[in-house]
């Protein structure tokens, strides 16, 4: 996990004209909090008549820019078609947060690989978590920390082995919460791991070359995308150099 800084500026006109829209249309978290104004409509309502909005479609624009195209909790690199847009406050408890930018995320969407894999094993998501991860793991949970908080970065350990600790029990329960160390998700870490410590022939690199690594995989490409697990790769590095 890792911070993402939503851009309330003035020149992001796509955000600007979601907010007129929403505002327009009395589906912004002022109007809603008023239980009398769209009495009858939950927080999934109020989603689903958003996400039909021309300017929704922008709006995810901007998120996927937000987030350098990668999953806002695990990392992995997501596209249109590849991502899931996540209330990190559940719209099915907070309707006035349902259609709200700065409530809005995106979290990848389970690969037909997990789907073939989940299927195969059967039952449902809460007893198939090793196939579960993120916001399809998630639902209508609240989490300690979200990528919204400046500091959520530092509650999460990375080990060279792929899996992902908590400094303290609530990052404990947001891994369980999000299914970060699902074996999917685990050996997709570790193989990136083992790919940015090791050369070619499988030597770890110098300490000098591996700490400018893991200031370097944090920037962004020309495109404005990360690498995938960017974070998840400088944490393990920053931490195996710590020991």
């Amino acid at each position: 996990m890792r911070y993402i800084e939503k851009d309330f500026s003035y020149e992001n006109i796509d955000v600007i004209a979601y907010e007129t829209e929403l505002i327009k249309n009395k589906l912004d978290k002022c109007n809603l909090s008023d239980a009398t104004i769209h009495p009858t409509m939950s927080g999934s309502h109020v989603y689903d008549t958003v996400k039909s909005f021309d300017s929704f479609k922008k709006l995810k624009r901007t998120m996927l820019k937000d987030q350098g195209s990668i999953c806002c909790y695990c990392g992995q690199l997501i596209k249109d078609s590849t991502y899931i847009v996540e209330h990190v406050l559940p719209k099915s408890k907070y309707r006035h947060f349902a259609g709200e930018y700065e409530n809005l995320l995106l979290s990848c969407k389970p690969t037909q690989e997990e789907e073939t894999e989940r299927k195969e094993a059967g039952g449902n998501k809460k007893n198939n978590i090793k196939y579960w991860h993120c916001d399809k793991l998630k639902d209508n949970e609240e989490l300690n920390y979200t990528p919204l908080q400046k500091d959520c970065a530092s509650h999460f350990i990375y080990l060279d082995n792929g899996e992902v600790k908590g400094n303290d029990i609530l990052a404990e329960a947001d891994i369980k919460t999000l299914g970060l160390n699902c074996n999917y998700l685990k050996n997709r870490r570790y193989n990136a791991i083992l790919g940015a410590m090791f050369d070619d022939s499988n030597t770890l690199l110098p300490n000098e070359e591996l700490e400018q690594y893991a200031t370097l995989v944090m920037n962004r490409k020309q495109d404005g995308s990360f690498i995938e697990f960017c974070f998840v790769i400088a944490g393990a590095i920053n931490h195996l150099l710590n020991k």
